[in-house]
């Protein structure tokens, strides 16, 4: 965005600075020290687009490979950051908060299924 910014921010200082030709109409210059300085203004400018041009694209094919790879590396250390804190899980190692869950979650199982049991044994001693 901002190399497409300043190419365009160029190409205005660059019109603007030019002489209005089109207004005025052709002009025919008196001498040919003002014909070959006028030949080597507009060879620069035409240089100025192409090289801005040229910059442009280049500035912005790195910007997309180094935008693509910091996105990659941050989202890796976003992950290691919430593993961290304790957010987020590790795919590596089973959390302590993952296995206090799994134990407790197995411990109420087992209490369900001795409640169950119990008040089937009662219910087969009274009858």
């Amino acid at each position: 965005m901002k190399a497409y910014f300043y190419f365009l921010l160029t190409i205005g200082s660059l019109l603007a600075t030019a002489p209005a030709q089109a207004t005025t109409g052709p002009a025919s210059p008196e001498n040919p020290t003002e014909i070959q300085r006028k030949t080597a203004a507009r060879a620069k400018v035409v240089e100025t687009k192409k090289a801005a041009a040229a910059a442009a694209t280049t500035k912005r094919s790195v910007w997309s490979k180094t935008r693509k790879s910091t996105a990659k590396v941050n989202n890796k250390l976003g992950y290691a950051m919430m593993v961290v804190l304790g957010l987020e899980e590790s795919k590596a190692v089973t959390s302590p908060a993952k296995l206090t869950r799994q134990l407790h979650a197995h411990q109420r199982q087992l209490k369900m299924k001795a409640r169950i049991n119990a008040r089937a044994r009662r219910a087969r001693v009274h009858q």
